[in-house]
């Protein structure tokens, strides 16, 4: 009998990410190109309220010289701008993931776009792979997740790059740039012993 998929439930696209992200939490050999597919697929068409929340982001922050002027009432209003931008252009689970993840930034008074962007992609694998029913943590409780977050970091950064610099984009991409070429030399093509 062969051996059962334990993330037959999730989409196709993402098994194989699922698999690559519990290699890697296991401290094994995992897929790049497997966790940069699952990239790929969880940002297919996109993030609708994207571009409207990195001009909300621009707008509400403030200068350097205005920072000591920060008080409670004016983060109350920049946390209430995010959810409206998130509420006027959201179309799916994204947009939301994304607001939260600014207001978090927000919170932790981090002014650096692309990290607050790097916190957002990190929160949709939690969120579609790790933390999913039957997602990874269902099958491996023990699995060490900070070890994971650290091994897929420099594609974490390379998406949240991709979302930064091209906000209105329906795929990332990242799939292309890491698939590993065919060595017809090296490679076994064919399956079982000769």
């Amino acid at each position: 009998m062969p051996d059962r998929d334990e993330f037959a439930h999730l989409p196709r696209g993402l098994r194989a990410a699922a698999r690559a992200y519990l290699s890697a939490a296991q401290g094994t050999p995992f897929s790049s190109e497997a966790v940069a597919e699952g990239l790929d697929e969880l940002f297919n068409g996109g993030v609708a309220s994207l571009p409207a929340q990195l001009a909300c982001w621009e707008a509400l922050r403030p200068h350097p010289e205005q920072q000591a002027f920060v008080g409670p009432s004016f983060r109350r209003q920049e946390l209430e701008a995010i959810d409206e931008v998130a509420r006027e252009h959201a179309t799916n689970q994204l947009d939301e993931l994304l607001a939260l993840a600014l207001q978090r930034s927000l919170l932790a008074d981090e002014s650096n776009i692309e990290v607050a962007l790097q916190s957002f992609v990190v929160s949709v694998v939690e969120n579609k792979i790790v933390q999913s029913k039957r997602g990874v943590v269902a099958q491996a409780p023990d699995a060490d997740l900070d070890k994971a977050r650290t091994a897929i970091a420099p594609l974490v950064a390379e998406a949240a790059a991709q979302l930064l610099s091209r906000p209105d984009l329906k795929r990332l991409g990242l799939a292309t740039d890491h698939r590993r070429p065919l060595d017809l030399h090296a490679d076994n093509l064919l399956a079982g012993d000769l």
